[in-house]
């Protein structure tokens, strides 16, 4: 490997933490994307944000959690899956 693949290889590797670290400042916006994909509207709202946290903490650390496509998009990757398994 060359000094110039390895400079590449670095800063792709700093722009995936990057993304990585801003989506993790975020999960405010994580945590509401999720409460409105799994839109419980019979639970109160407190339990249904409590709901979306445990769910957003769950795909934050999940195979779904991917650097090349949007974070809205992996969420809804994410929740197709436990709805298949009925883990919703």
């Amino acid at each position: 490997m060359n000094i110039d693949e390895l400079i590449q290889l670095q800063e792709s590797n700093y722009k995936k933490l990057e993304s990585r670290h801003k989506r993790l400042v975020e999960n405010s916006y994580g945590i509401f994307c999720m409460a409105m994909s799994i839109n419980d509207n019979d639970i109160e709202l407190d339990i249904w944000w409590d709901k979306a946290t445990r769910l957003y903490n769950e795909f934050v650390n999940s195979k779904f959690n991917k650097y090349d496509k949007s974070e809205l998009d992996c969420i809804n990757d994410f929740l197709s899956t436990k709805k298949t398994n009925n883990e919703l």
